[in-house]
């Protein structure tokens, strides 16, 4: 958890052309994010070999933890059931969260920011 939060993304099939936007989308903005002390993971409900298997042969960096929950514990944990973003405090509190079905890919990185400087 950064100084400020986390912002965890929540993925079913990593290899969808959306979630890979989706992807690139949180990488591309994560130095923002970081700038205002959030960390990001990507849970992702799929195999920890299908993870390791999109990190290897990615040609872009990935700077933020894969995490598998093949299962959907964590998914089911916190009520997703589409793609979503969940920005969680210091204490653990879920403070925003938003959904992105089908091919939506998430917010703007500014109303992402605007929500992370409400912390």
């Amino acid at each position: 958890m950064g100084g400020r939060g986390l912002l965890l993304t929540f993925l079913q099939g990593i290899w969808e052309p959306s979630n890979i936007r989706r992807i690139l989308h949180l990488l591309r903005n994560q130095p923002k994010f970081e700038g205002e002390g959030i960390h990001s993971a990507i849970i992702l409900a799929e195999e920890p070999q299908t993870l390791y298997n999109f990190y290897v042969s990615s040609p872009t960096t990935i700077t933020v933890p894969l995490l598998a929950d093949p299962e959907q514990v964590v998914h089911t944990n916190y009520g997703i059931t589409t793609a979503s973003l969940v920005l969680i405090d210091t204490q653990k509190q879920v403070r925003a969260q938003w959904f992105a079905p089908g091919e939506m890919v998430f917010p703007k990185a500014r109303d992402l920011v605007a929500a992370m400087q409400s912390l």
